[in-house]
């Protein structure tokens, strides 16, 4: 009390100005209705810009939650999938046993740092070794095929794009199984080339291309891209193919990583009859 009585008497003549001013300014208001009318839209105007401003800032809050929902759905469900199994039968004395076996995990990461116009790309994600990510994990979005994990920390992987000259992923044509290998050439970022598909294959533009599943890495039948364009080779016997790339990598934000959780059993399998046949 004391307080408030000391800070009156010390601002005592600012304080009867501005008592004095909002009287006047009520009485001016109150005795032209035009004036009123202006004082009161400029209020209606101000109370909704900033009930707009509140309105945007929970929607954008609200947006952002329901997003992190889903991706975290998104990722359940793919660890869910069918596709994210193998069939195991079992024949022991005329009876069958199947039995699905888990074959690849998902684990939702963000991309934090992209590149579209070097001739090598890279790709940085927020997500490491803590979150169980490992070299050789494949990356893929909602969309398409990002590349693979090449190097990986405690908290961040730094992945090869497909848009990196030094990658090769091995995809097929959806519809008739000729399988090769995709690869950047470092000129267009939308846009890939696919080799190793026979002239006597039949394609068309618009033929979807994915991946083949031939690797210990991507899962089977990934999106890659389309067939923009195509010509025979005869000096080869391949097929020259540009592929329109499904994923613009110019947007890629939300990613999954991919694990091969065969992938060790399969690679010391390879291993071991390549060893044996050359010998």
């Amino acid at each position: 009390m004391k307080n408030i009585l000391e800070f009156i008497n010390r601002f005592n003549f600012a304080i009867l100005f501005l008592l004095l001013e909002t009287i006047a300014i009520a009485f001016s208001v109150n005795s032209n209705r035009r004036k009123y009318t202006i004082v009161m839209n400029s209020s209606n105007g101000i109370s909704a810009s900033i009930y707009t401003g509140v309105y945007r800032l929970r929607e954008y809050l609200d947006l952002k939650l329901q997003n992190d929902m889903l991706i975290k759905e998104n990722t359940e469900m793919k660890n869910k999938m069918f596709s994210s199994s193998k069939i195991d039968t079992a024949k022991y004395y005329f009876m069958y046993d199947t039995v699905l076996v888990h074959k690849y995990s998902y684990i939702a990461g963000n991309i934090i740092k992209n590149s579209t116009y070097r001739k090598n790309n890279y790709i940085t994600i927020n997500k490491g070794r803590k979150h169980g990510i490992e070299p050789d994990m494949a990356v893929v979005s909602s969309i398409g095929v990002i590349g693979i994990v090449t190097n990986v920390s405690y908290n961040y992987s730094v992945v090869l794009s497909i848009l990196n000259s030094k990658i090769g992923i091995s995809a097929k044509i959806n519809n008739n199984d000729y399988f090769g290998s995709v690869v950047w050439e470092g000129r267009d970022y939308r846009r890939v080339k696919l080799e190793g598909i026979p002239n006597h294959s039949e394609i068309n533009e618009g033929d979807t291309i994915v991946t083949s599943g031939y690797s210990a890495i991507f899962p089977e039948g990934i999106i890659i891209g389309t067939i923009k364009e195509y010509r025979k080779n005869n000096q080869d016997n391949f097929y020259t193919i540009t592929v329109q790339l499904m994923e613009d990598f110019k947007t890629s934000k939300n990613v999954f990583l991919i694990k091969n959780l065969l992938r060790k059993e399969q690679l010391e399998l390879q291993i071991k009859t390549e060893g044996q046949i050359e010998q």
